[in-house]
């Protein structure tokens, strides 16, 4: 009875690696359509607002949203570096504590 419950383990753990495969291959395919239309991918990110034209429906571009934005502001964005805290926090003398 034992070796029968570890061959159905076995096979359920084969059949779940089979459909993690197949997802990934569907996500990296649409992934790759979406980019090669110019479409994006994913929800919109918050403090932004994504703008489509009109008349096609195409996406147009992509916009701050003032009245989110507002209060999101880090301190590595206000001197200038919105990709870096380590930046920031090299300016202000922070330590990593290994000196």
């Amino acid at each position: 009875m034992l070796e029968l419950r570890a061959r159905e383990e076995e096979v359920d753990n084969i059949v779940a690696e089979d459909e993690a495969a197949n997802t990934r291959k569907r996500v990296r395919r649409t992934v790759a359509a979406k980019a090669a239309e110019g479409r994006p991918h994913g929800k919109e990110t918050y403090a932004y607002r994504r703008t489509y034209s009109p008349a096609t429906g195409a996406l147009v571009g992509v916009e701050v949203e003032p009245t989110e934005a507002a209060g999101t502001s880090t301190p590595a964005a206000r001197r200038g570096n919105p990709c870096s805290i380590r930046w920031w926090l090299v300016g202000v003398g922070a330590t990593s504590g290994r000196e």
